[in-house]
């Protein structure tokens, strides 16, 4: 099966996946900052919404609950579908 050196190793693999996408996250955030700042008033709320259910699925994927996550997902384009939401429609 495997050996401590193959454990080893892939235990060093999942710390550097850990590390590279907790720097994509960070870059994520950065970016929905920004967005958020630089769009116009009327689109704000929108792209708030986006960005709490963005970091609400990240953070059930992040607990292994990834079906909820994905589920979470599934709704927010669902709702989002070809720009069509209406600003009273809630999540």
């Amino acid at each position: 099966m495997f050996n401590s050196r193959n454990i080893h190793g892939l235990a060093e693999l999942s710390r550097k996946a850990a590390a590279q996408l907790n720097q994509e996250l960070r870059i994520f955030d950065q970016l929905m900052e920004e967005t958020v700042k630089n769009v116009p008033d009327d689109q704000k709320p929108q792209v708030e919404e986006v960005k709490a259910f963005s970091v609400k699925a990240i953070n059930l994927a992040k607990k292994g609950r990834v079906e909820e996550a994905q589920a979470l997902t599934k709704e927010l384009i669902r709702q989002h579908q070809n720009g069509r939401k209406s600003n009273k429609e809630g999540l």
